[in-house]
């Protein structure tokens, strides 16, 4: 198991909010400030990286919800990274999350089509 971190990259056109470890309630309000934060700048389209998420519970469900209900309210695109076959994006394609949200493999194919709908 990772240790819980969120990582925030600024890139032209686009910011990358990273979650690694387990997205739980431990760790929820962390995560929500960060994305929230990035959800906050409509200049850049949003990409949630979900890659390196071990696990994610409904608080963490929740915390995606919000921050993309916030950058798609200020114009600015949202796209989801996780990894095909792993335990979160079952959860994203339990909960729907990832049919409202386009869901990609990889970080660089999130950022390009997150740029694109901005």
């Amino acid at each position: 198991m990772r240790e819980f971190d969120v990582l925030d990259q600024e890139l032209p056109g686009v910011r990358i909010v990273s979650i690694r470890g387990e997205l739980d309630l431990t760790h929820a309000a962390d995560a929500r400030s960060a994305l929230e934060l990035a959800a906050s700048e409509p200049e850049r389209a949003l990409v949630i990286d979900l890659t390196g998420c071990d696990f994610l519970d409904s608080t963490g469900v929740s915390a995606i919800v919000a921050a993309s209900r916030s950058a798609r309210g200020a114009g600015s695109g949202v796209t989801v990274a996780s990894t095909e076959g792993s335990e979160v994006r079952r959860i994203l394609d339990l909960t729907g999350i990832s049919q409202g949200l386009p869901t990609f493999d990889g970080v660089d194919a999130a950022a390009r089509a997150a740029v694109g709908s901005s």
